[in-house]
């Protein structure tokens, strides 16, 4: 059986603690490897939990955030909000 790969192609972040009005958005992000660079306290931490969030489909305490992910063929919407985790 052949794997498929999960490739998140852009991240917007509402909300998230410590960013109340969270980060500029991430678009066009490489299928392979990414850089996120800054100061420190600018939410790159941050940014990898949530991104891990939207991986495991876990909605995290305050986070409202959304991703466009390409999983084999097949493009899907996660959005973490409220507590919860939908996927369209």
């Amino acid at each position: 059986m052949q794997r498929s790969s999960f490739i998140l192609k852009e991240l917007s972040i509402g909300k998230m603690p410590g960013f109340p009005r969270g980060l500029r958005a991430y678009r066009e992000l490489s299928p392979s490897i990414n850089i996120i660079a800054g100061p420190n306290a600018s939410g790159k931490s941050s940014t990898a939990r949530v991104i891990h969030d939207l991986i495991w489909k876990r909605p995290g305490e305050g986070v409202q955030a959304s991703g466009s992910v390409m999983l084999g063929e097949a493009c899907w919407e996660v959005m973490i909000d409220a507590g919860r985790c939908r996927i369209r």
